[in-house]
């Protein structure tokens, strides 16, 4: 539920350590501020893909965090994001996968406890699947898909993370192409810490499981773990700025 701030840059990454073909996964958002109160972005929003692996759909978007920060109140966010297709070919089948988004999230640290906070949020997915092949086809499916979680304050550098999660779940058996493709959901899982190496760079690693919502065309070759490693990056664009064009250095004093 919190933006990145203004003059502000953040970038993050993650990805499998697990190598197997069609298992790889990977997260990525960009994101820049605006004002303390909104970012723009470009982020991979997490689907499960008709070949059953966990692949991303790009997406970009925009959110918006309420003006409040404190007096008990929780934090409130509204994000919109625009999906991007994601394309590619089984057999003779080329399939595009979308998902749009809209998402309402709230975070609130518990009162007495500093160690603790939790978040949760809904994503209302417009979720879309196209394939032109031996037989055309486009699906269309509304989604609800609720997501909370918790962060634990071990010390002054880490947190224990907690998530969980629907994510849309596309399936499509290439044997049969006369069968329309469905879009349903299904639950993810993930633990893993957080450790902020320096301020403006935070390194993650975490253990996640799904339980897919439908059985998939590859459902017996699925290996559901996925362990993963990334970071995120903060970079304070003006302070570029100041050094490389000389200008928003008064930000700087």
């Amino acid at each position: 539920a919190r933006v990145v701030g203004a003059y502000r840059m953040s970038l993050s990454y993650d990805g499998s350590l697990l190598a197997e073909p069609g298992i790889l996964s990977s997260a990525g958002v960009f994101a820049i501020g605006f004002g303390d109160i909104a970012q723009l972005e470009y982020r991979h929003t997490s689907a499960i893909s008709i070949e059953g692996s966990s692949a991303p759909l790009p997406s970009a978007g925009v959110q918006f965090k309420a003006p409040w920060t404190s007096h008990g109140w929780p934090e409130l966010a509204l994000a919109f994001r625009i999906g991007v297709p994601r394309d590619q070919t089984i057999e003779t089948a080329t399939i595009s996968e979308t998902a749009s988004d809209g998402y309402l999230l709230a975070l609130y640290d518990i009162p007495g406890l500093d160690i603790l906070t939790i978040h949760a949020g809904l994503r209302v997915t417009q979720a879309r699947v196209e394939i032109a092949g031996p037989a055309e086809h486009d699906e269309k499916e509304l989604l609800f898909l609720p997501a909370a979680g918790l962060e634990l304050q071990m010390n002054q550098q880490t947190r224990l993370v907690a998530e969980w999660s629907l994510t849309p779940q596309f399936d499509f058996d290439v044997s049969t192409p006369e069968v329309a493709p469905t879009i349903d959901y299904a639950n993810q899982g993930r633990v893993g810490v957080r450790w902020a190496v320096i301020d403006s760079l935070t390194l993650d690693a975490s253990l996640g499981y799904r339980f897919l919502g439908v059985e998939t065309a590859d459902e017996r070759g699925l290996f559901r773990w996925d362990i993963r490693l990334g970071g995120e990056i903060h970079i304070p664009w003006d302070a570029i700025a100041c050094k490389s064009l000389a200008i928003l250095c008064g930000r700087q004093q």
